[in-house]
């Protein structure tokens, strides 16, 4: 019996860690930020598993569940009207993206910087981590 509960729990392990498939990336319209220059910057979110995944993000201020690894490299947080929280399902291969529009604050440091975006999906407590990008800031 003890035998049956334990491999219960290990396939539900396995299909939750299969269904958390998700890949976070990031591409920056250009490497080269001028301070407090606005900055496209693609936030890409990709199934990379092998089934359905759903998580929720906010339908209007979906920025606060990014944060960004450079103190300095930063974006301006927006007011919500209307805000709830909205699921969004990606099929096995499939990608959802959002921009937003970053930029390097004043006291940024001149030089190369190593760009990360991390996503906490509501509700979720876990977060995801996404490629690194060189920006160099320059003055």
């Amino acid at each position: 019996m003890k035998t049956l509960v334990v491999v219960a729990l290990l396939l539900g392990f396995a299909s939750a860690a299969q269904s958390d498939g998700l890949k976070v990336s990031i591409k920056p319209a250009t490497s080269k930020w001028k301070v407090k220059a606005r900055v496209a910057v693609t936030l890409k979110i990709t199934n990379t598993g092998k089934t359905m995944s759903t998580f929720s993000v906010w339908l209007c201020s979906w920025g606060d569940q990014w944060v960004s690894s450079d103190n300095d490299l930063t974006w301006e947080p927006w007011g919500c009207d209307k805000n709830a929280p909205m699921p969004v399902g990606l099929a096995p291969g499939k990608s959802r993206e959002w921009k937003l529009d970053m930029f390097a604050i004043d006291a940024a440091r001149p030089g190369k910087h190593q760009l990360k975006m991390t996503f906490t999906p509501e509700g979720s407590g876990k977060s995801i981590t996404s490629n690194a990008a060189a920006i160099t800031v320059i003055r």
